[in-house]
């Protein structure tokens, strides 16, 4: 029984060491690092100038960063080649050129929507993991990514 209260009072002492530590934690950091009521908005979460700079990075820029992962499934290290959109016309709809890189069609389209690279790239892996080829690269995974022939309504495209 004395054992037992003698843990009882150890246990009790280092929950009060913890406690003191976490006042002298806040006392230093500032007492309003638990309250913070700062709210996420779409005014405060990415500001124009970030969001809409196109000009971040280039083709070669981003080849550099998707070839930075070994199973990338925008990498040309990994075969990733794309035709490139050169134009469109109301009557004829899109043109298109040779066969370009991943990081050529990422930045092509930042540029033709002003929307920095960054943001396209972060959009790809996190719909389908496509940066980093987590989750396969299949034909439906690149469609998925940017939500094409995935409309709201649930059908979908078969490929």
């Amino acid at each position: 029984m004395v054992k037992k209260q003698i843990r009882i009072v150890s246990n009790v002492k280092r929950c009060g060491i913890y406690l003191s530590l976490l006042v002298l934690f806040m006392a230093i950091c500032g007492s309003n690092w638990l309250g913070n009521t700062t709210k996420v908005s779409a005014a405060t979460f990415a500001p124009n100038g970030v969001f809409d700079n196109s000009h971040t990075m280039d083709g070669n820029a981003i080849d550099a960063f998707l070839n930075t992962f070994p199973s990338s499934c925008l990498s040309v290290n990994n075969g990733f080649s794309a035709v490139a959109p050169t134009g469109y016309s109301p009557s004829g709809g899109f043109t298109y050129g040779g066969l370009v890189s991943g990081g050529a069609v990422i930045a092509a389209a930042a540029a033709a929507y002003d929307i920095n690279p960054q943001v396209l790239l972060a959009t790809l892996q996190k719909e389908q993991s496509l940066v980093t080829g987590g989750a396969g690269c299949s034909t439906l995974a690149y469609s998925g990514a940017t939500g094409y022939g995935c409309p709201d309504g649930g059908t979908i495209y078969s490929y």
